[in-house]
């Protein structure tokens, strides 16, 4: 149907870190915004890839959850006249989750990229 081709998945290896997420961002994930030019964002924010978090095998930082979360805020007012739903989907080291949302809702709220 009109679906087909509009999932992008974007696999990282285990020991990623800030740089990898951020390059997958600035690369396939703008490009497909280009491309797609939504009429919102939808993001399942799972918060456990952070460093701390042995989940994903993942070595994100806190701050990349603050600049996620600013250039998600930026990407909706450009694309999606700032229609964006964001759904806590996981994270399961308590202390990194609550600093990673934090963080990831004050990226939100700045919105400025």
């Amino acid at each position: 149907g009109e679906g087909l081709g509009t999932v992008l998945n974007i696999p990282l290896p285990p020991g990623s870190g800030d740089e990898m997420v951020l390059a997958a961002m600035d690369g396939e994930i703008m490009a497909a915004l280009e491309r797609f030019r939504p009429d919102a964002l939808v993001v399942a924010a799972g918060f456990d890839g952070h460093r701390l978090d042995d989940m994903s095998g993942l070595r994100c930082s806190t701050g990349l959850y603050r600049e996620l979360g600013r250039r998600l805020a930026a990407w909706s007012n450009e694309y999606a006249e700032g229609r964006m739903i964001s759904i806590l989907e996981g994270g399961y080291h308590l202390e990194s989750l609550a600093a990673s949302v934090a963080a990831y809702l004050d990226g939100l709220l700045s919105g400025e990229v």
